[in-house]
């Protein structure tokens, strides 16, 4: 008897179903603790009066997430509090040891509710959104790698940088409205710093032009003067950052990544070099040309009129 595609597909579909449940089982309490605050935090904020039909979506999301984790909604007037605290500069914040590929998978799993919460343009529920994601990254849970696939792929299929959740990250964060706002621009660029900083770092190229057009922005049009003041620090340390891993890194591997994104740090760098008020040229200076030869300058003398 010979299987139909279908019949193929649904037993396809099926094994990965019996796979999440799996590693639902397997992971550690502090993971699915971490997550199921984060996930009611924002449904707590995304149940505000005003608005409360137009994130009726939201709401749905988090509660379809969170039944998936096997959890329950956290209620009560009880505050919904962290370990960690991310108004901290990145300098002086204490990262947990990273848990792994697991977890950033399945943090990166429940990524709907908080992409939908930045795209709602409602601040209250933008900075939820900003303060609970930069909680997880600080926890050691999220690093956004994966793509937010509710299902796990072959083990020899990789996410393409395009599809991974850093990417729409820091796209939405960056050119959705939410560093225009003064209230929410310092959490924004405290996210978009621990997503640069953290180890492993999947902010390269595209994205990491994007971080520092992001806190330059802020440092140049923002009315707070403290939030100025911490862009354009945060701009120094992602630069920093991202030059130090360059020099840590092999020749060859040095190499090519010079290579791979010399336009993208030669802005980064420009762009640092005018917050700072010294120049930085990308290019060296050309060199002198050579004085000419006993017998080129006797030669010159003969011909010349």
């Amino acid at each position: 008897v010979f299987e139909t595609d279908s019949a193929r597909v649904v037993k396809a579909n099926a094994d990965k179903a019996e796979m999440t449940s799996q590693s639902v089982s397997d992971a550690p309490p502090e993971l699915d603790s971490s997550l199921q605050k984060a996930l009611s935090l924002l449904h707590r904020n995304a149940s505000d009066k005003k608005k409360f039909k137009e994130l009726a979506s939201i709401r749905s999301s988090c509660e379809a997430h969170l039944a998936k984790l096997g959890k329950e909604i956290i209620a009560g007037p009880g505050e919904i509090v962290f370990e960690t605290d991310s108004a901290l500069p990145a300098s002086e914040t204490t990262y947990k040891p990273w848990l792994g590929e697991q977890a950033d998978r399945r943090a990166c799993q429940i990524f709907e509710p908080f992409k939908l919460a930045l795209e709602s343009k409602f601040p209250p529920l933008v900075e939820c959104a900003l303060y609970t994601i930069s909680q997880l990254v600080i926890l050691g849970i999220f690093r956004g790698g994966y793509s937010s696939n509710p299902l796990p792929q072959e083990p020899d299929v990789n996410d393409s940088k395009e599809d991974i959740v850093t990417t729409q990250l820091v796209e939405l964060v960056s050119t959705n409205g939410c560093v225009a706002d003064c209230k929410i621009q310092l959490q924004a660029i405290h996210l978009l710093e621990h997503l640069t900083i953290v180890e492993p770092c999947h902010v390269a190229g595209a994205s990491l032009l994007v971080c520092v057009r992001a806190c330059s922005n802020v440092f140049l049009g923002s009315s707070s003067t403290s939030n100025q003041a911490y862009a354009r620090e945060a701009l120094t340390r992602i630069v920093t950052t991202v030059m130090r891993r360059l020099e840590s890194s092999s020749p060859s591997s040095a190499d090519a990544a010079h290579a791979a994104n010399a336009a993208d740090h030669s802005d980064a760098l420009s762009v640092t070099g005018s917050l700072s008020g010294d120049s930085h040229p990308s290019d060296p200076p050309p060199a002198p040309f050579p004085a000419p030869s006993a017998a080129e300058a006797s030669h010159h003398a003969a011909t010349s009129p």
